[in-house]
């Protein structure tokens, strides 16, 4: 089966020159989850769920429908 589920890295770079000089960079990863996927990215995974608590846990009541 293809994914069209995704898992995106990057760099977050912040430069100021004014009133004083600061800088700095950190990295940042996000997710794209196609919610047609859900029960297969999630279901066996303990870390993962779509049902209950876990460490990361998709709540479909936290978004719009």
């Amino acid at each position: 089966m293809k994914w069209n589920s995704a898992i995106y890295e990057g760099v977050v770079v912040h430069h100021r020159l004014t009133p004083a000089e600061h800088r700095f960079q950190y990295p940042l990863f996000m997710m794209y989850v196609d919610l047609d996927e859900l029960p297969e990215l999630f279901d066996g995974h303990l870390l993962w769920s779509a049902r209950r608590p876990a460490l990361a846990w998709y709540r479909r009541a936290d978004y719009l429908d």
